[in-house]
């Protein structure tokens, strides 16, 4: 692949990835508004906080850092990557708690894939970095909404 296509998909990549967390923290704000979630207000303010936070820093890094090039060099990599592009659907009042909690730990299971995927790929030390972090605190999310469905507040 060359090295123009590769930045080009890279910046693609990281554009998909401010949008995704956008979407997140859309999804996450519109369900603290849902009566049926109120058992879990705290968990989705603090889920939103967090997207919103994941958004600025990838716009800042976008700004700030030459993020280097991504190959996707394996079919797996590649669907992945696919499944980033997946919007986050918008809450609907007639699903479960359960449910919906479910597709968010889907979701968040991406992303913390997505952001590994991006960390192992780059050369680039500062990228490198931002990916793992993101990639940590990704993994904190599917802890809490793994936590929550395994309550039996919900």
């Amino acid at each position: 692949m060359g090295f123009l296509f590769q930045r080009l998909l890279f910046k693609t990549l990281i554009e998909q990835a401010i949008t995704a967390e956008e979407e997140a923290f859309l999804f996450y704000r519109d369900l603290q508004e849902n009566p049926a979630f109120s058992p879990c207000s705290t968990l989705l303010q603090k889920l939103s906080s967090e997207e919103l936070k994941h958004r600025i820093r990838l716009e800042e890094a976008q700004k700030t850092y030459n993020l280097g090039k991504l190959d996707p060099s394996s079919d797996k990599e590649k669907a992945l990557l696919n499944e980033q592009e997946k919007p986050w659907c918008d809450p609907d009042e007639e699903e479960s708690v359960e449910k919906t909690l479910s597709l968010a730990l889907e979701k968040e299971e991406s992303s913390y894939a997505f952001y590994s995927l991006l960390r192992d790929k780059t050369k680039n030390p500062q990228a490198k970095k931002i990916f793992q972090e993101l990639a940590q605190q990704e993994k904190h999310h599917i802890e809490w909404v793994q936590d929550a469905l395994d309550s039996e507040n919900i």
